[in-house]
């Protein structure tokens, strides 16, 4: 048999040329398949590394807010049917962080913030602008925020001792209390389900709280199988369902049947962040796709989130973890467009909107680490894709 480079010496160099060309083609066809589902990434409007989202009726108007040193804000009841990012009004100081309360009165949106001289602060806003709250004697150095249902939570710190002394603090009527020290555990999540508060503290597991109001005391839960201690994000999916998720890949769901772990990881590493979508074509009595930021320890490029088929009444999944787009149902229709998008960013926080309709494709936002806001969407220059939000 003669080989390619044996017959390349019985041609003239023109047929050479295009013989090669020819041979490279066939070779490399699936190579420019993926090139052609690339995308060019735009300017983001929300850039660095912006804040967990929060939803809050202020003004008597549904937004969706985030934080990267501004407020940025985004209508949920739009009269338009396009709509885009807005700064919103912030208080003082560099605001890092965002969250939200549903009580009696109404909806009150948080904001975090370091000023010039690293001093921390909380701030607060039900309508009438913002109102400082005061720190406790103790662990005054706050560190995050979270709401659950109509409660605020946060890490502390101590200003003076060791760095890694730390304290879930409640917010009650004259300012935030310590209510637990954890030491060097550290506030990752909270929600609430079937009356009780539930707080994910990353080194210690999952605190439920005994009481309510000025008398709210935390114990940690301790089911069988035990919770992970690394806990790095829990997900209000519903008025008394929580969803959480361990580093190590570990699954948990809080109902009104109390705490459950499911007994086998994921594999991977994950950030926290959790979203809970309904699925575009339900099967297998799945309803939904639990969307969970993902890094692997293979390669830096790939990062982005997984999905996973999820049934959001009974909490059971179909166990194997999926890369958006290479199978469907998906929360996305072109693999090869997210692989090059937002699949090479770490996802730090994910939020997902209503489908305009039944079976249609979901608007999806992603915070990521220095790489600013994205968002899943239908753009006119190129169909449903991710990229920057604009």
């Amino acid at each position: 048999m003669i080989n390619l480079f044996t017959a390349l010496k019985r041609v003239t160099p023109l047929a050479a040329f295009f013989l090669l060309l020819l041979t490279a083609g066939c070779a490399q066809d699936p190579i420019f398949d993926y090139i052609s589902g690339e995308t060019a990434p735009t300017n983001p409007i929300i850039n660095g590394s912006p804040s967990k989202m929060a939803r809050a009726a202020i003004g008597g108007k549904k937004k969706l807010y985030v934080a990267n040193g501004s407020i940025w804000e985004y209508d949920l009841d739009p009269q338009e049917p396009s709509v885009f990012w807005s700064r919103s009004p912030k208080p003082a100081g560099y605001v890092t962080d965002v969250a939200s309360v549903s009580g009696a009165s109404g909806d009150v949106l948080y904001a975090f913030a370091v000023d010039d001289n690293t001093a921390t602060a909380v701030w607060e806003n039900s309508g009438n602008g913002w109102t400082e709250l005061d720190p406790p004697d103790d662990y005054g150095f706050i560190q995050n925020i979270f709401g659950a249902g109509d409660a605020l939570f946060a890490t502390g710190a101590k200003e003076a001792g060791d760095a890694y002394d730390y304290a879930i603090l409640y917010k009650d009527s004259s300012g935030f209390r310590v209510v637990e020290e954890i030491g060097k555990a550290f506030l990752t999540g909270a929600g609430k389900a079937d009356g009780a508060y539930y707080l994910a503290a990353q080194g210690k597991g999952i605190y439920r709280s005994s009481d309510s109001g000025a008398l709210l005391t935390l114990a940690l839960e301790t089911p069988t199988p035990s919770v992970p201690s690394d806990i790095v994000g829990l997900l209000q999916a519903g008025q008394d369902v929580i969803i959480g998720i361990s580093k190590g890949g570990y699954i948990l769901r809080i109902d009104d049947a109390g705490l459950s772990v499911d007994p086998a990881s994921l594999g991977g590493t994950y950030s926290g962040a959790l979203a809970l979508m309904v699925s575009p074509a339900p099967q297998d009595g799945y309803d939904s796709l639990l969307l969970l930021g993902y890094k692997t320890q293979s390669s830096s490029y790939q990062q982005g989130y997984m999905e996973l088929q999820y049934n959001s009444v009974s909490g059971t999944h179909d166990g194997t973890p999926r890369i958006p787009g290479e199978d469907q149902p998906s929360s996305v229709s072109d693999y090869r467009q997210y692989d090059s998008s937002l699949r090479r960013y770490p996802v730090t926080s994910l939020w997902v909107l209503p489908p305009a309709q039944a079976g249609e494709p979901s608007v999806i936002f992603a915070a990521t680490t220095n790489q600013g806001l994205y968002s899943y969407r239908d753009r006119s220059d190129g169909g449903w894709q991710w990229n920057h939000e604009e």
